[in-house]
């Protein structure tokens, strides 16, 4: 960790999202206590081939190169070899860092497995690894807000395990408690429950109407309730509107 630390801030701290959301994944899944021990190890050395990478090529706002790219989709090849040379780690462990990019439908690297070929663990950071990527900021693309992130992974379901991609969409709350959020109607609403395994539609309640004035009386609804199917959640409100709506509330 150290190492990875010292090559770069965001991959030390994209090694830690991805162990606490794998971890959070295992659970949901009922892994046993020495198997989420295996696992939240496995998430947090996933990426440690990443140091063998030249940092013109890790941290780039430009096109890869074939040859570049290729060396990119060479790191978990990198780090299962590197620890396994260091005799410290269970094959359990190297398994699920070697497969992290391996994917369902066989489209992955640097085996191009599929289905079960691929180790659980391996499955498991897989879907960990893309969300946390999405929701972070890099140079070369724009950062994904939580919804757009879990969107992202359901379009490319076919590249995932659905049990582990179900177990992860069950737990997420993409609209925390107290998010204030705009809805295709054009109201502004306050995120006041969650929906077990319905993220994208929770309880909210409305506080400004269509016309962006501030109701006397909010209105509580379910996003879940037959009359509101034609009701989403556009955009989660922040920075100076966000600042605006908390000032009209009183906040």
């Amino acid at each position: 960790l150290s190492h990875m630390k010292t090559y770069d801030n965001y991959l030390f701290s994209h090694v830690v999202n991805v162990c606490v959301l794998s971890l959070i994944i295992g659970k949901s899944l009922k892994l046993s206590g020495n198997e989420l021990r295996d696992l939240g190890l496995a998430a947090l050395l996933h990426d440690y081939g990443m140091i063998q990478l030249d940092r013109s090529i890790y941290d780039h706002n430009r096109a890869l190169t074939t040859e570049e790219w290729q060396t990119v989709r060479s790191h978990s090849l990198f780090g299962y070899e590197m620890l396994s040379k260091s005799g410290n780690f269970s094959e359990a462990i190297l398994r699920g860092i070697l497969d992290h990019h391996e994917r369902s439908d066989g489209s992955g690297y640097p085996n191009g497995k599929s289905g079960e070929e691929i180790d659980l663990f391996g499955r498991i950071i897989a879907v960990a690894d893309v969300y946390d990527a999405c929701v972070s900021i890099r140079k070369h693309r724009a950062r994904f807000t939580p919804h757009e992130a879990l969107r992202n992974l359901l379009a490319s379901a076919n590249q995932f395990d659905l049990n582990i991609l179900k177990a992860f969409l069950t737990t997420m709350a993409i609209y925390p408690i107290g998010s204030i959020v705009k809805l295709n109607t054009g109201e502004i609403a306050k995120v006041v429950g969650i929906n077990q395994g319905q993220p994208f539609r929770p309880e909210i309640k409305i506080l400004f109407n269509r016309s962006d004035q501030l109701l006397e009386t909010p209105v509580r609804i379910d996003l879940m309730d037959k009359e509101y199917t034609q009701t989403y959640i556009m955009e989660i409100i922040e920075g100076t509107k966000l600042e605006e709506v908390y000032r009209t509330i009183g906040l």
